[in-house]
């Protein structure tokens, strides 16, 4: 298979079927990329969501943009975004349109336990290959519980930045040791990119001269500003979306979070509702908008992403980066495990069962995914 159609349709199969937000698609994408389909290592993987986080934008999103990019270059990092927003966005336009009645209790229900089973696996997995020493597992350990007393979006920039500090100083490289110098960094496609991506944060208010604009806008300046993920999403969205009431801004929130994909996608729902615009094209131009920066940002960063990584300082700050985390995803596993909390035996044997199906017996996620809904639908 062509690589870009490789990418195109495995990211639109993890859109139908990666539920729980922004930390279970990591679960999903580990198990996909790293364990079935062998793109990349542990180590690799846990950079790239090490970098994302420090990128403002859908972090998940954007480790899916950065696979879609190693495996088949730009266009395979836009066919990555397509592939894994177009589900979600599909819903939330409906949604739009009236379609809100299309979610069972129990369907919900247990594919929100089913991300429990996802997050636990990924967090065993990626523990054994980058903790392996009682010094990363204490970083991992102290990261999960910052994570757990201070959960914001910048606590988990701190705790990867102060992992990366710990990890220059335990792991440095001897003196002896002399850094690469034959690093060839592509700087003029990041230029250019980083210079888009400003020109427009920069021009687009200047330009809102339509509703299609304004919305544009809107949205890209939104996308530009977040910081942690999908959820950071909301405190931003909420103000400018004088449109909606607040219980239909809730409503829509709450149906994002519901669905596969990205949260991010709850701005289809925005578009479509936006006055003057026909609910198709707001919805189009709303997901574009808010995903845009995310991409530029993508496609500036990687050119040079494999040649600075290489350098020994930035090894030994990796090494103390993924081990912190390992315990970001850790306390991300408890805080899910206290929200979604199963209640009954039966719930309880369908998040062990879902564990075991994909971390020990390997089944792929997207089987497992429709065997819950299966599961949910009839059981629960």
């Amino acid at each position: 298979m062509h690589p870009a159609l490789d990418v195109l349709l495995t990211f639109l199969r993890l859109g139908c079927s990666s539920f729980g937000g922004p930390v279970a698609h990591l679960g999903y994408f580990r198990q996909e990329f790293v364990e079935r389909k062998k793109w990349l290592s542990d180590s690799d993987y846990a950079d790239l969501v090490a970098l994302c986080t420090f990128l403002p934008g859908p972090s998940s999103s954007q480790v899916g943009m950065c696979l879609g990019k190693l495996r088949a270059g730009t266009l395979g990092a836009v066919l990555a975004w397509v592939g894994f927003t177009t589900p979600s966005a599909l819903i939330m336009l409906a949604l739009a349109l009236g379609a809100n009645q299309f979610l069972s209790g129990g369907l919900v229900r247990a594919l929100s336990l089913l991300t429990l089973g996802v997050i636990l696996s990924a967090v065993l997995g990626m523990a054994r290959t980058l903790a392996p020493d009682n010094t990363r597992r204490l970083i991992a350990l102290i990261s999960g519980l910052l994570m757990l007393l201070l959960p914001t979006a910048w606590t988990s920039l701190l705790v990867i930045a102060l992992g990366g500090l710990y990890g220059i100083w335990q792991f440095r490289p001897a003196e002896q040791e002399k850094p690469p110098l034959s690093n060839n960094l592509n700087l003029h496609r990041t230029g250019i990119y980083l210079g888009l991506a400003t020109t427009l944060l920069v021009g687009l208010p200047l330009l809102a001269f339509s509703p299609i604009l304004h919305l544009f806008g809107l949205m890209y300046r939104t996308g530009s500003l977040v910081f942690g993920g999908g959820h950071v999403v909301l405190p931003l969205l909420q103000p400018i979306s004088v449109w909606l009431t607040p219980e239909q801004f809730l409503g829509a929130y709450g149906a994002a979070q519901a669905i596969p994909g990205p949260v991010f996608a709850i701005s289809t729902f925005l578009g479509a509702t936006f006055p003057e615009v026909h609910p198709v094209l707001g919805g189009l131009v709303a997901t574009s908008g808010i995903f845009l920066p995310a991409l530029l940002l993508v496609l500036a960063i990687m050119p040079v992403w494999n040649s600075i990584k290489a350098l020994p300082l930035l090894q030994a700050a990796l090494r103390g980066v993924n081990a912190a985390v390992v315990g970001l995803l850790g306390a991300a596993l408890l805080d899910a495990a206290l929200t979604i909390r199963p209640h009954t035996v039966l719930e309880f044997l369908w998040v062990i069962l879902s564990f075991v199906l994909l971390h020990l017996l390997k089944i792929p996620a997207h089987l497992v995914v429709l065997g819950g809904a299966v599961v949910g639908y009839f059981v629960l």
